[in-house]
């Protein structure tokens, strides 16, 4: 469902960009590079989302979807200036926050990440996601009382994940 949302808010933002000059070969590289991303022909995804930038430079899901290609091939340098530009295009990007938030998660730089995370779920509370995400933030952080709510909190949003019971049972452990 939140997938669908994502593709259906990608197209409408692809579609503000019809009235402007090579919008339509804007959109047409964004939808192409969304049907190889869906594919998992990375390079080609990049390529054409490069595209759709070049024709439409304030085209913020561009960014998005490049950046989230360039994570997956290992640029994380190239990854965080896509996000850092979608978020400066359109600053209510729950999944650019979202994504830049995982980012730097992963580069150690933990209290940047807390607050991409609280940026994202200022905008969407419902994402057990976002919740895990922050709270893995806040353990490295060693606050393990807020990353426990977090954990908490997605677990009541997906209480089926089993992963969610384990990270919490560890962050209790150190209480």
């Amino acid at each position: 469902m939140i997938a669908v949302r994502h593709i259906v808010l990608s197209l409408v933002v692809a579609l503000a960009h019809a009235q402007r000059p090579d919008a339509r070969k804007a959109e047409e590289a964004f939808s192409q590079g969304r049907r190889l991303e869906i594919a998992r022909q990375l390079e080609a995804s990049l390529e054409r989302f490069s595209e759709a930038i070049r024709y439409a430079p304030d085209f913020a899901a561009a960014y998005r979807h490049r950046g989230r290609i360039q994570l997956s091939l290992g640029h994380t340098a190239e990854a965080l200036a896509d996000f850092n530009q979608a978020l400066r295009i359109q600053t209510d990007d729950a999944e650019a926050y979202h994504l830049r938030a995982d980012l730097l998660l992963s580069s150690n730089e933990f209290e940047k990440a807390v607050k991409d995370y609280e940026q994202a779920l200022a905008l969407r509370r419902e994402r057990p996601d976002l919740y895990a995400g922050r709270a893995a933030a806040y353990s490295a952080l060693r606050q393990y009382r807020r990353a426990l709510e977090d954990y908490t909190s997605a677990i009541r949003l997906r209480p089926a994940q089993a992963s969610l019971y384990k990270e919490r049972a560890m962050v209790h452990a150190k209480l």
